[in-house]
């Protein structure tokens, strides 16, 4: 899963593993996507803090398929 192989890189402030690429999809409205190998993706964007660290919004979660109309 990306979350739980990207924790370690969340902690120390670095960048994510090669692995793991993120890119800004939609940046006016702050929504990212999160892709890693194996044709997983996600597209997510930043919430409001509800507990100390960065809250996550994931907005849609599995193959390239996350794009087409719900």
């Amino acid at each position: 899963m990306p979350l739980v192989a990207g924790l370690p890189d969340l902690r120390t402030g670095g960048r994510f593993r090669a692995g793991l690429r993120i890119k800004c999809v939609r940046c006016a409205s702050g929504v990212y996507e999160l892709t890693w190998p194996g044709g997983g993706r996600a597209t997510w964007s930043y919430g409001t803090e509800r507990i100390r660290g960065a809250h996550i919004v994931w907005r849609r979660v599995g193959t390239h398929d996350i794009f087409t109309s719900p």
